[in-house]
């Protein structure tokens, strides 16, 4: 993030909370902004309306393939919690050892009689899955290092403004505005950089050769019928050629403005309880967050594809059972599959559950998530849908077991995930440990295997098999 931007997130905040701290009244808040201030910021006021809590981590990752190639990271977090008795105030950020700051939330909320009005940086997760979701989609997703951290540190925050109504009971409406697109963090080179990137890449630089030869033939073509001789013609279309594929071999260079307030998006959330039987339904109108590449009269574009997605979810206990699910249907402009510029219309899903086994305390969690793509047969090489086994389907298997020892202070588990297609997998144990005055540790290794020349999702990152350690130091006023 840059400076400025800080800087403008910090504004944002702290012209929030002098909102909040305004004194309300019959007509709603006055401006006296004073008195309100030196009340809440007397001892007692501070201790009971603001709360300051974080971590401090150290994290070191080494990998058994590559002794050379290690990651350390320190890192820590702030979090500022301000409320009152109708609103309240957010504030989390992260400062990392590279010099990095990070903005995790930054929000205020109001509520009130009808409903509850929220604004600012937001990561939403919709859904009832287990850290797997298939309609949680207002937030971009940053898969820099996407198979290892949690799943909501792999969400980037976004601006947006929220509305929530209660509904009968136990039921709510969440209706929430983004302003603005952001696509998703994919990276195509490094250590974790997915073959579909990769791909991508690729294919951007055939095409921006192809298309750069023609710039060449037409600017020789044209010096040559104004007189020009055959050097000074080569020299002038070699000049345009270089120009053009300055401008037109990176992501960066050939991505469409996405800022732009007509690339807003709109989603709802509807949930509810029935009986045992907790329900979801949902409706997002925005767009693909991974691009696609469109070629017009030698002119290459990266374009965001228009999404609708309709979804519902469920949970529900039976006995030792705690079930879970979704679905949804991703709707885009290309009904027919033809259009090698639009992402096919598809069916996504995820469905399964956890138990506590009667053998220590052993817990037993297992998902599936999976998507059928329509018409997916026979596409060329330059749709975005191509693969060349021309599947239709994908399907992951995460399974988890974990035991919790000493009082519950020692978490042990291991954790697999397999991809069936590909045959893809990745296996590896977990642990974590209270240390006790606010210490815990947490270790984790992971495996990574498969069939690379089938471009398998997990084999692609066999040389990255690893084992980390994490340190993390708790506090709260």
């Amino acid at each position: 993030m840059s400076r400025q931007g800080f800087l403008n997130i910090l504004f944002f905040l702290l012209a929030g909370l002098s909102f909040l701290f305004a004194e309300e009244n019959g007509d709603g808040f006055t401006s006296d902004f004073t008195s309100d201030f030196t009340s809440d910021f007397t001892s007692e006021g501070l201790e009971s309306n603001l709360e300051i809590s974080g971590e401090v981590s150290s994290e070191y990752r080494g990998y058994f393939k590559n002794d050379s190639l290690t990651d350390s990271i320190t890192e820590g977090e702030l979090k500022f919690h301000y409320s009152k008795e109708d609103s309240e105030a957010v504030m989390d950020i992260s400062v990392s050892s590279e010099q990095t700051i990070f903005l995790n939330e930054a929000s205020i909320s109001f509520f009130g009689g009808t409903g509850t009005f929220e604004t600012g940086f937001l990561k939403k997760v919709w859904g009832k899955g287990d850290k797997l979701h298939i309609f949680n989609l207002l937030n971009p997703i940053d898969r820099s290092d996407f198979i290892n951290p949690d799943y909501l540190d792999t969400l980037e925050p976004e601006l947006m403004v929220s509305y929530t109504i209660p509904v009968r009971q136990m039921g709510q409406l969440e209706l929430v505005y983004v302003p603005r697109f952001t696509p998703d963090i994919n990276p195509s080179s490094g250590i974790w950089s997915t073959f579909q990137a990769e791909n991508l890449k690729e294919y951007i630089e055939s095409e921006a050769s192809s298309a750069a030869l023609a710039v060449y033939e037409e600017a020789y073509s044209q010096m040559k019928a104004n007189g020009s001789s055959d050097e000074s013609a080569a020299a002038y279309a070699s000049i345009q050629q270089t120009a053009f594929l300055s401008g037109h071999t990176s992501i960066e260079d050939l991505s469409e403005n996405t800022e732009s307030w007509e690339k807003s998006q709109f989603g709802l959330y509807y949930t509810d309880t029935f009986g045992i039987l907790d329900l979801g339904f949902s409706a997002y109108s925005g767009y693909y967050r991974s691009p696609s590449l469109a070629v017009d009269d030698e002119e290459l574009r990266l374009i965001y594809n228009a999404l609708r997605v309709i979804g519902s979810d469920f949970g529900a206990v039976f006995g030792r059972f705690n079930t879970r699910g979704e679905i949804a249907y991703y709707l885009t402009d290309d009904f027919k599959g033809d259009d090698p510029e639009i992402y096919n219309n598809r069916l996504k899903w995820v469905a399964g559950f956890d138990a506590d086994l009667p053998l220590a305390n052993l817990n037993f969690n297992i998902q599936e998530t999976g998507t059928y793509i329509f018409n997916a047969k026979n596409l060329t090489v330059s749709d975005v849908d191509f693969n060349k086994n021309e599947q239709d389907t994908e399907n992951l298997l995460v399974v988890k077991i974990t035991d919790k020892l000493n009082h519950d202070r020692l978490e042990l588990g291991i954790r697999g995930l397999f991809h069936f297609e590909k045959n893809g997998w990745i296996i590896g144990p977990l642990v974590t440990a209270d240390l006790g005055d606010n210490l815990s540790l947490e270790g984790e290794s992971r495996f990574f295997g498969g069939e690379v020349d089938d471009e398998s999702l997990f084999a692609q990152f066999k040389d990255n098999d690893y084992f980390q350690l994490k340190i993390i130091y708790t506090f709260a006023n």
